[in-house]
């Protein structure tokens, strides 16, 4: 008798657990069929309204004004544009996405140049996780907050070209987090003529499990690791950055970056389609308090803007022509 009862509670065990699988399996499905990839660039910017002003500020060379970017999204992005007061007539333009928490004090990590304009993204969305219902909802809230962080990317350049510059000189740089975003609009939205990422990678298990490793918490990557797999695998670059091609593709990368490991960066790159380029520095991960390697990258920054960027034709298929832009032409 008591082996039957042992028997019946084992299966009613394994009916529960089979259950609860099947709920979880029918959870991760149910979101996965609602994840939105971006719009084409030419559909988002046909939405595309002026921008409102929401803050201006005088950098005295230049002038920064804090934009709410206005489209057909539910939630509307912002972003930063820095113009010189005196802008050379031969310019570039440089779209960034980078940290989550950088936000306005990318004016300054991006020095002042007489022939750059930035358009600094700022994200769509706050990652908060106080309650479990906020954990819960987490993969939906990051879901949108990509793809309306794209959108938003989309509509700045409708907004650049509303000022009269030209989207020919442009360069959508993604730096650490951000190469999820910058790959992404550059892989959907054919104006943008470069992609750089810096720090960045494929494989978003593997880049979740080395950071908790780097915090000594090897387990809770596992675990992250694999839940964000199941709900966020269809944004990752290993997915999308061959659609750059035939624009240009380069990585800067760091073979000591904690963050995203040699192996996550060799995969995006080896997913891309030429012309690309990879190129190899021995420090760590980029991050807003490391003063020296933000003045490292920064400097390498300038050269790709100059077309002066050391490339090794080793690491680098049909070289990215890092500068491509027209002579001369007015930007107000």
């Amino acid at each position: 008798m008591p082996g039957k009862t042992l028997g019946s509670a084992l299966r009613l065990l394994a009916i529960a657990l089979a259950a609860l699988l099947a709920i979880a399996l029918g959870f991760v499905a149910r979101h996965r069929s609602a994840i939105e990839l971006p719009e084409p660039g030419p559909a988002v910017r046909a939405g595309h309204a002026p921008a409102t002003a929401l803050e201006t500020v005088d950098r005295g060379v230049s002038v920064a004004t804090r934009l709410r970017l206005n489209g057909r999204s539910a939630s509307p992005t912002t972003a930063w544009l820095r113009v010189p007061r005196a802008l050379d007539a031969d310019y570039e333009i440089l779209l960034t996405y980078v940290g989550h928490k950088t936000e306005g004090r990318i004016l300054d990590l991006i020095p002042e140049r007489r022939d750059l304009v930035l358009m600094a993204m700022q994200y769509a969305a706050e990652y908060r996780r106080d309650t479990w219902r906020e954990k819960i909802a987490l993969p939906r809230t990051v879901s949108g907050a990509v793809r309306d962080t794209v959108a938003g990317g989309m509509l700045a350049l409708a907004e650049l070209e509303h000022r009269g510059f030209e989207l020919e000189r442009l360069t959508v740089l993604g730096a650490s987090v951000g190469c999820f975003f910058a790959v992404l609009h550059g892989a959907y939205d054919e104006a943008v003529p470069r992609v750089l990422v810096v720090h960045g990678g494929a494989d978003i298990r593997r880049i979740l499990e080395s950071w908790y490793r780097s915090e000594r918490r090897p387990w809770t990557g596992r675990l992250v690791g694999g839940l964000a797999y199941l709900f966020l695998d269809p944004y990752d670059s290993v997915h999308h950055v061959a659609r750059i091609a035939p624009r240009d593709f380069t990585l800067i990368a760091a073979r000591g970056d904690a963050y995203f490991p040699e192996p996550s960066a060799r995969l995006l790159y080896d997913a891309a389609r030429p012309p690309k380029a990879l190129v190899w520095n021995e420090g760590a991960h980029v991050r807003s308090r490391r003063a020296d390697i933000i003045a490292d990258l920064v400097t390498q920054i300038d050269l790709y803007l100059d077309g002066r960027l050391e490339l090794d034709e080793s690491e680098a298929a049909d070289l990215p022509d890092q500068r491509s832009a027209p002579a001369a032409s007015s930007a107000r």
